[in-house]
């Protein structure tokens, strides 16, 4: 990802367009404790489920207005989104164990990356196509890898500290996990403030 986000028509963050799933593998990522790489099992590339793949999201497009512009080209002076096209999608509550989300340095968006004592909350979405996955490959940046990671949905959200979850069952999806934390800073990031004070530029 860059910084500002120069968007293109598919949504895209970089200017050019980049980030693209490998074939078959693992993907290196930076442990925050140590700095040496570590690795995570990375989604082979047009594997997909005949029903459409899932994803966990954890920032901007845990929001319609982002996910529909991303996935869809849909922007908000385009009016209302289709009740159709919202309804073709499942979104729900989850929960991610394993990992920890941090601002990126400079940027409106978070990265997650693993931790074995935190957890991240987020949505699970449903039903997407190979060409949503394109798009938010190309979105995402080469910043980030497409990763398999198991989530949890959850049956009853708590507070923002996780106090009064009910955790459900465990679904095995993909996520975008964020390549070298010293791209990241120490604060978490703040859904609720990027609602308010940012998701405008990205509408």
């Amino acid at each position: 990802m860059t910084n500002n986000d120069s968007q293109n028509s598919n949504g895209s963050r970089a200017q050019s367009s980049h980030a693209r799933a490998s074939a078959r593998g693992v993907v290196d990522v930076v442990d925050p404790e140590t700095g040496d790489m570590d690795e995570i099992a990375e989604i082979e590339e047009g594997i997909y489920a005949d029903d459409g793949t899932t994803a966990f999201f954890y920032g901007t497009l845990m929001t319609p207005e982002v996910f529909f512009r991303v996935c869809y080209g849909r922007y908000s002076d385009d009016g209302p989104i289709p009740q159709p096209m919202i309804d073709n999608h499942g979104f729900k509550p989850a929960i991610l164990h394993g990992y920890i989300r941090h601002k990126v340095r400079g940027a409106d968006y978070p990265g997650i990356i693993p931790h074995a004592e935190k957890c991240v909350r987020g949505i699970f979405v449903t039903n997407l196509t190979e060409q949503n996955v394109r798009y938010l490959d190309l979105f995402e940046g080469s910043e980030y890898k497409r990763c398999r990671v198991m989530a949890k949905l959850l049956e009853k959200v708590g507070d923002d500290s996780g106090a009064g979850n009910v955790e459900g069952e465990g679904v095995p999806t993909i996520s975008y996990v964020f390549k070298d934390p010293r791209g990241l800073e120490e604060a978490e990031w703040d859904f609720d403030h990027f609602k308010r004070e940012k998701l405008w530029r990205w509408a």
